[in-house]
């Protein structure tokens, strides 16, 4: 069938990195035309127009270059997957397909008026081909049902026909013979060329044989060339016998036959003014041989001329995308609005007049606006915004509605951003969707919180606030209103319905309740009511009668609000679209046009109720939940500030300076802030307060004062709460109001008590009047003001005048300060106002000394009173009082140091926490005892302490059941033990050694944890019959001491001491040895005569101190010197509660356990004295002690002792927790004398501890503090005895694991065989190391410790300068090993010369050990250098002089033989296990999880290294079979033990070497080896583009030759984004809503940073796959996912079709399951 004609053409070919031209009868030489390219594809030509096109998944483009070398880009926007390129040479069209948007298109050569022809019943387009002589078009389509189709070149629906469906897989290239009406095709996965005719019959094979990977394909002259990704050639051939033609080192993509006969010419109707059309001229099949087309999304007005744009709109919010869907074309295209900046769009509405759009995009908290062509984008509003949500466009009266589910508000501002106003801020917990009827004046308004859903309705200014509907609701999402037929359409996300009622709630039904698993946004246009679906992913609309129900768009990701509009079309007036009704900020309507003008936060409307001016003073009201402002000059002017979580607003007061407002709650008892317009909500005291009644400002330093009526204190802080401290708490009885006069520096308070019965003012302010001017008698209020009733006031003044409220009439009234006259009633009707003042610049005048750097002061500066006294200065003024001095003062507890500015934390006090709370307390101060921490977030608190090197609080957090930690600012607060499978009972701190020890009531263990990062060190006590610990208590601290005994005359002593430090424990526990040791001291040493022992010192014993002090009393014949022997003994203390209730004492590693007390029985607290080494514990109601050794063991109190549930050692006391009494109790720890309570009525008493800094010294002299590196141990630090004032470390292991010989690190016990090193570090399986790899000076454990605690470098060694031991025998070897090419530095040039050690100089290699010392030194005659030579020894050269002896030699030479028998062994079996798997079908047996990305197999069996790659040497160079490193092969326990899941252990592993491997590479090339390169198979990452060409054979298989083992082989196939989401189901809506979808759980990630399905790393919504709320963000958001009780069954089972979640091929390695044609 193919004869050839002897011609030979150009090919025109692509191949991901460039474009070239060559002629076949030169394939050596080839012409690159275009470089560069980005993941090239496809490729065409314009041989008249002198062009060449070609597509780029890499750029997402389509571009062209013309002969001349211009770059044009084409098409460049809203392409994803370009696969296949066709130009149309007689009209100068593009032709294109898109694999990922299964769309075809059609555009100008130019890239002008571009237009989607085929969108339909198209899966995965990729080839296409032009006939414009037939004005056909040819296309394959490999998707989930593979085919080749023709249509007419206009997309013609009725000229469309499948002219391919059987015997097809994946249809690849395509091509057309014009002269034969032949269409040509190649099959990817069937592997063969066939042909068949225009109409799809004559159907031929052509050619089979040689086929490996075809991807493309062209034809000339009857002879047929494609690409093979196989081959990485271009082939051609004749009927059976193809030949290779090029050989690219780049994969091979489209390709083209570049001649003119290609392209014959030829005329159409479109040659002449374009067919008459306005835009496109398409060909077609059929007369008059054309049609007219309009651009995408613009439809034809008649059968020429296209309207001038789309006329109505889908405006669509796709998260980080904002995209119009034109409605007036059928292929609903989605087009993305070239937009900046757009993070977390939700909402979005349009404004018809000026025709742009509006959205609220919630990650970048603001409001943001643009015109449909993106142009014009700006910010609109950015401030005190935190979650936007809803939005809406009155575009009558130009503003703009939005809701906000962060600060629970709807507001209002100008369609400018400008006028903003806070409307409704009351009773909205979780408001979404918002819509406007501006000519009714309504706004309605959707709030989805899960206890009260709700629709709400209110006019235009936030008035007539109506309730709709509150029933059968569950997450009312979208709102849409119908405004001619006066209904609104609601839909819920939760209920899966659409809804429709009247706009005043009646006649409510529902209109859609089929397949609408998550509806979100909702729009009416007309007729149609449009919605999105989260978990459809689709845009759908129904007629308004519910009939006619139609899908829109399907698998769009991040649907979430739409707008429907008309362009061109403005509906609708009111008063406000004339002028803005007259007012000067904002025009509200509200029904019955009754519009109102408004002002923004801080205006306020003057008489003529059009303008808003800015007050000079006004009042500032407190009135239980509200918090407001009223007009002092303009009547009944009164707004709400918009401040939000107020309950009970009790006293008032502002600062003028940054304009904010501050009030206690005595209902939430908290001191709260805020801005005047109610931003920035603030809590700034929030924890110790009971009923928080008066308050006040200090406006000069910066202070707060306020009054506790519950606690009976008055406190002062910072403005913003920090540097709490309590000013009184004894002697006041009920303090509730107060009053400041900073300039003056005092104080003015007044309160109520059963005493002052007759006072019935409740607030007075002294701003600028004497105390005479304060009002407090009845009798001369009623004379002054003339007024019977009985009120409660609130006073304030400005100038002449005083303000008060009176709680009986309602009223705010003012009246002359001195006279009573001029009496005015300012509002009405404002009952119970709790507090009034008069916001005004004149209120907060003045200065003091504070109001300069605080006054110098580190915490407080507090101003003290002028010296002349109230009502004049030591000058005589009166009128400006100025404090004379001030002095600084710190926080609760806190001291001031020695220069009186600066405060110093307490280093000695108790910590205290309740159910909900901690708090500090210090007896026997002049300072408040106990102040409350601000710790959040306390739940259950059951145990409490405290870290004084960190000063971190550590608690145990009964509900998470875990261990937390937070500094005592409340600041950095976080787990240290997450919650999980334990439960954490009591804690105990170690400060030295940097560890937590806490017991766990499920486990029975007791555990260690790391203080500074959270890490786990093990358990030091394992659960053993019948044992529970429970209560632990440490002392890490204590030791013995022995001074003064004289070294030179005590030889023999030191090794008894010696032996004694070896058996420390036992020995203290002994009177015998202790008596023998004195014995042995004072006896047989004969240190002192008797006659002078009545002069020696006191014998002193304790449990751990042994203290012996002679002080010169020692007669020996020598001067006696001072020894100091201290040993420190760390222990720890635990109760055991199990079947044999006692107290145990161990080292704090849990080795050497004792019983302290047993026969005990209702145990509740344990204690122990770090001062004088006693224990305390607590016991059927009594306390007992006894010394750390469990001796005089005594009852220290047990009188009416009720529940004592915690114990302390404070000082000279020993204080308990009563819970059941509620208070706090302490006696003398030595005589339990003193009894008293300590603290009274503290309510859920959980536990207490004591808290005492260690020295300076002690820390630094500690070997195991923090500033020694906690002694360089791995896992437990304890001490050693020392002859010096520093505490040395000693290290040891906790339960199951062992100490190496280094001393240092712990690790499991060996189980890696003698010739393995086990790493410490504890992970699930043991990681094991050739024991050669210890201490080389590279890190090879994960942990590092085969590096830690290396010694001095063993003799057939070198040491490098960096401390690096390398072997002898690559010194000198012209390779340097060590860092500092130490090894290489002095070596002899000549080979075979031996250099001498001192001098250096080199001598002939005959001359070594004959006899005669030839160096100076004798290094030539040394032992080293005739035993080991000169090319094994030093090869050149010897370190140093050898000391070894005999025995030394025998185990070296024993050792190398050992070494050489290993590697035998090892090669010969490697040898036997390599050729013994050569003949496996590996594919099958491991299970080849590259092939099928979506169902990973696990493997079954080790992988067997069918590549063989030789063997490393030091340097990483590969060499043929000699190893550097002896026994090479690291293996993991898992290994060892049998198991075969676990990878070999790899050098090039574990310091991060390639992957690739390289093979046939010279012997100085680097080899660079992993384990995955070792199974050598093409990684996901290799899997071939963009075809689904691969074969179960070729990706199955192990290793091929021609491309598994090459050193190119990494990248032979390139990764193809488009393939990782083809023929993948959308992903589920997250399980935050009310559905799931367990099989989207593998849905892929889309790599190079387009995130098609999956928000951003590190969005808020990164928990879920998709899509981020607003779907209730609050309940299974922020709850860590808590998913619904039960979910709805997946899509899959609902009736959608097989296609949208099964998940196929995508290629590139698409390998056959059973039961299916290709499932991936």
């Amino acid at each position: 069938m193919l004869n050839e004609r002897g011609a030979y053409p150009n090919l025109l070919f692509a191949t991901v990195k460039d474009i070239r031209l060559a002629n076949i009868s030169k394939p050596t030489k080839t012409v690159t035309l275009v470089k560069n390219l980005e993941e090239g594809a496809a490729v065409d030509f314009y041989y008249e127009g002198n062009l060449v096109c070609w597509t780029e998944h890499g750029l997402e483009m389509i571009q062209c270059v013309s002969y001349n070398g211009t770059y044009v880009g084409v098409v460049t926007t809203d392409l994803i997957s370009p696969d296949g390129l066709a130009i149309d040479w007689f009209t100068q069209k593009l032709y294109w397909t898109d694999g990922e948007t299964n769309r075809i298109e059609v555009a100008s050569v130019t890239g002008e008026h571009r237009k989607v022809l085929i969108w339909s019943d198209i899966d995965q387009p990729r080839a296409i081909a032009l006939v414009p002589m037939k004005k056909f078009m040819f296309w394959t389509d490999w998707g989930e049902v593979p085919k080749i189709e023709r249509v007419g070149m206009n997309g013609d629906p009725k000229t469309r026909k499948i002219i391919v469906s059987k015997d097809i897989f994946w249809p690849n290239g395509l091509t057309v013979d014009y002269a034969t009406e032949t269409v040509y095709w190649l099959d990817g996965r069937l592997k063969f060329i066939a042909s068949i005719d225009y109409e799809g019959r004559n159907r031929c094979v052509l050619a089979q044989q040689g086929v490996v990977y075809p991807f493309a394909l062209a034809m000339f002259n009857n002879k047929i060339y494609w690409t093979d990704w196989g081959t990485w050639s271009r082939a051609g051939g004749k009927a059976v016998v193809p030949k290779e033609l090029f050989h690219s080192e780049y994969v091979p993509m489209g390709i083209r036959v570049w001649d003119p006969a290609r392209q014959p010419p030829g005329e159409t109707p479109c040659q002449k003014n374009n067919g008459g059309c306005s835009h496109l001229c398409l060909l077609a099949p059929y007369s008059p041989w054309y049609t007219c087309a309009c651009p995408t999304g613009v439809k034809l007005v008649d059968n020429l001329t296209c309207a001038d744009g789309p006329q109505e709109l889908l405006l669509l919010a796709q998260r980080t995308d904002i995209c119009r869907i034109s409605l007036d074309s059928p292929d609903y295209t989605n087009f993305v609005i070239p937009l900046q900046g757009v993070k977390h769009a939700i909402a979005i509405d349009f404004d018809p007049v000026e025709e742009y759009l509006y959205w609220t995009d919630d990650e970048a908290r603001a409001l943001r606006r643009a015109h449909l062509d993106g142009s014009g984008q700006e910010d609109l509003i950015v401030t005190e915004v935190e979650h936007p949500d809803g939005i809406a466009v009155d575009w009558v009266a130009r503003n703009i509605y939005w809701t906000d589910t962060g600060t629970d508000r709807i507001e209002v501002a100008r369609l400018t951003g400008a006028s903003r106003k806070v409307l409704i801020n009351d009773d909205l917990l979780e408001p979404r969707a918002i819509a406007l009827a501006p000519e009714k004046g309504w706004m309605f308004w959707s709030d989805w919180n899960e206890r009260h859903p709700k629709i709400e309705r209110a006019s235009l200014d936030g008035s007539d606030r109506f309730l709709l509907v509150d029933t059968n609701l569950g997450w009312p999402n979208g709102i849409a209103l119908d405004l001619n037929r006066n209904k609104i359409y609601w839909c819920d996300a939760k209920t899966d319905k659409i809804e429709v009622s009247n706009m005043d709630g009646s006649d409510r039904r529902e209109m859609i309740n089929d397949n609408v698993p998550h509806i979100f946004g909702i729009s009416l246009l007309g007729d149609h009511l449009y919605w999105t679906d989260w978990q459809r992913r689709s845009i759908e609309r129904v007629d308004l009668t519910g009939e006619s129900r139609e899908e829109i768009v399907d698998q769009l990701p991040n649907v979430m609000g739409l707008k429907a509009v008309r362009l061109g079309k403005v509906e609708g007036s009111n008063p406000c679209s004339r002028d803005n009704g007259g007012c000067s900020h904002l025009c509200l309507n509200r029904p019955g046009n009754n519009y109102v003008c408004a002002c923004q936060i801080g205006y306020e409307l003057t008489a003529d109720e059009r303008t808003c001016v800015v007050p000079e003073a006004f009042l500032l009201f407190a009135r239980r939940e509200n918090i407001g402002r009223i007009s002092i000059e303009n009547g009944n002017n009164d707004v709400i500030i918009p401040v939000t979580g107020v309950k009970d607003a009790s006293a008032l007061d502002f600062d003028i300076t940054d304009n904010r407002i501050y009030w206690t709650d005595v209902k939430l008892k908290t001191i709260t802030r805020a801005f005047m317009n109610g931003s920035d909500v603030e809590r700034i005291v929030e924890f110790g307060l009971e009923s928080p009644e008066g308050m006040a400002v200090d406006w000069v330093a910066h202070n707060i004062y306020w009054t506790d009526t519950g606690s009976k204190r008055i406190e002062v802080a910072r403005l913003d709460g920090s540097s709490r401290k309590v000013l009184l708490w004894n002697g006041i009885d009920d303090p509730r109001s107060l009053a400041l006069d900073p300039r003056e520096g005092r104080p003015l308070t007044s309160w109520l008590d059963q005493v002052q019965k007759d006072m019935e003012a409740k607030g007075a302010d002294w701003g600028h009047v004497s105390e005479g001017e304060v009002w407090r008698d009845r009798q001369e209020w009623k004379r002054t003001y003339q007024t019977t009733h009985r009120v409660m006031i609130n006073t304030d003044f400005r100038q002449d005048y005083i303000y008060w409220t009176d709680w009986k009439t309602g009223n705010i009234e003012c009246a002359n300060k001195t006279t009573g006259c001029n009496r005015t009633r300012i509002h009405a009707q404002l009952e119970y106002i709790t507090d009034i003042l008069v916001f005004h610049n004149s209120r907060q005048s003045g200065w003091n000394q504070c109001a300069v750097g605080n006054g110098g002061c580190s915490h407080l500066c507090l101003a003290l009173p002028s010296p002349g006294g109230s009502g004049a200065n030591s000058h005589g003024a009166t009128p400006n009082r100025q404090s004379y001095t001030h002095r600084c003062g710190c926080p609760t507890h806190y001291i001031l140091a020695g220069d009186n500015v600066t405060c110093l934390a307490p280093r000695s006090f108790l910590l205290l926490s309740q159910k909900n709370s901690l708090s500090r307390l210090v007896p026997d101060t002049a300072d408040c005892p106990d102040i409350v921490l601000p710790v959040q977030g306390l739940k259950n608190v059951r145990a409490v302490e405290f870290d004084p090197v960190s000063q971190f609080l550590y608690w145990v957090d009964g509900r998470a059941q875990s261990i937390k930690r937070v500094y005592d600012n409340g600041t950095h607060a976080g787990p240290l033990v997450p919650g999980g499978n334990h439960h954490p009972y009591d804690l105990a701190v170690d400060p030295y050694g940097r560890f937590l020890y806490w017991t766990c009531a499920i486990a029975d263990t007791i555990n260690v944890t790391r203080l500074d990062n959270g890490s786990s060190v093990g358990v030091v006590f394992a659960k053993a019959e019948g044992e529970k610990p429970r209560n632990i208590a440490l002392h890490p601290e204590k030791g013995l001491v022995l001074v003064g005994l004289n070294p030179q005359s005590l030889t023999g002593l030191h090794r008894i001491l010696e032996d004694i430090s070896k058996y420390r424990v036992q020995l203290s526990e002994r009177c015998l040895l202790k008596r023998m040791l004195l014995w042995l001291v004072l006896c047989r040493y004969d240190l002192f005569k008797k006659t002078e022992k009545k002069k020696m010192m006191a014998l002193h014993f304790k449990p751990t101190i042994f203290l012996f002090s002679i002080a010169g009393f020692i007669h020996t014949s020598t001067t006696p010197s001072v020894v100091l022997f201290l040993l420190i003994l760390k222990l720890m203390f635990w109760t055991d509660v199990g079947s044999n209730p006692r107290i145990l004492r161990a080292l704090m590693d849990g080795q050497k356990r004792i019983v302290i007390a047993s026969d005990l029985d209702m145990f509740a607290a344990l204690a122990v004295d770090r001062v004088d080494d006693l224990l305390f514990w607590a016991h059927m109601k009594k306390l007992e002690t006894s010394d750390l050794f469990g001796k005089g063991r005594r009852v220290l109190a047990r009188t009416q002792l009720v529940t004592e549930t915690s114990l302390a050692v404070h000082g000279d006391h020993l204080y308990w927790l009563d819970r059941d009494q509620q208070h706090i109790e302490r006696v003398n720890k030595r005589s339990g004398g003193g009894r008293q309570i300590v603290l009274a009525r503290i309510a859920q008493l959980t536990h207490l501890v004591a808290v005492n800094f260690p020295s300076k010294q002690m820390l630094s002299n500690h070997g195991c503090s923090l500033e020694n590196h906690v002694g360089g141990c791995s896992h437990l630090c304890h001490t050693t005895p020392s002859n010096s004032t520093t505490v040395p470390a000693v290290c040891s292991c906790p339960v199951g694991m062992i100490l190496h010989e280094n001393r240092r690190t712990c690790s499991s016990p060996p189980a890696c065989g003698a010739d393995h090193f086990s790493c410490a570090s504890p992970a699930t399986s043991t990681e094991c190391i050739p024991a050669s790899w210890r201490c080389d000076g590279q890190t090879d454990c994960p942990d590092s410790s085969d590096e830690r605690g290396c010694p001095d470098c063993r003799p057939d060694q070198f040491k490098c300068h960096s401390g690096q031991c390398i072997d002898m025998s690559w010194v000198c070897d012209g390779t340097s090993q060590c860092p500092d090419d130490f090894d290489e530095s002095h070596c002899c040039k000549a080979p075979g010369e031996f250099m001498c050690v001192s001098t250096e100089q080199c001598i002939p290699e005959s001359e070594l050990c004959d006899g005669w010392e030839n160096c100076a030194d004798g290094s030539d005659e040394k032992h080293t250098a005739c035993t080991i030579g000169v090319s094994k020894a030093n090869n050149h050269r010897v370190e140093s002089p050898d000391h070894s002896n005999k025995s030394t030699y025998v185990a070296v030479v024993l050792t190398a033989g050992v070494v050489v028998i290993t590697v035998l062994a090892a090669l010969y079996y490697c040898h036997r296990y390599i050729s013994g798997s050569s003949g496996d079908p590996l594919s099958d047996e491991l299970g080849d999880s590259a092939g099928d990305p979506l169902s990973p197999k696990p493997a079954r069996g080790i992988p067997k290294p069918v590549c063989p790659v030789g063997v490393l040497q030091k340097n990483g160079y590969r060499v043929g079979g000699k190893s550097a490193k002896p026994n090479m092969d690291g293996v993991r326990m898992s290994m060892l033990n049998g198991s075969t899941t676990s990878n070999s252990y790899d050098r090039s592993h574990i310091t991060g070497a390639s992957s690739s491997t390289t093979e046939g590479v010279p012997k100085s090339a680097p080899l660079l080896v992993s384990s995955s390169s070792l199974l050598c198979y093409p990684r996901e990452t290799l899997n071939p583009p963009p075809s689904p060409a691969t074969t179960a054979d070729s990706n199955r298989r192990m290793c091929r030759d021609d491309y598994c083992c090459s050193s190119s082989g990494a990248s032979r196939f390139r990764p193809y984004r488009h393939y990782r989401t083809i023929n993948q189901p959308p992903p589920p809506t997250p399980c935050s809503t009310d559905v799931c979808d367990e099989s989207d759980s593998n849905y892929p990630f889309s790599p190079q940073g387009r995130h098609r399905y999956y928000p951003p790393p590190g969005s808020e919504y990164d928990s879920d796959p998709f899509p981020p709320p607003p779907t209730p963000r609050s309940h299974y958001h922020s709850d860590g996912g808590v998913l619904p009780s039960s979910c709805p069954p997946s899509p899959s089972s609902a009736g959608r079709s097989s296609t949208y979640f099964n998940p196929l091929p995508p290629p590139p390695s698409p390998v056959p399951s059973p039961g299916s044609r290709c499932d991936c």
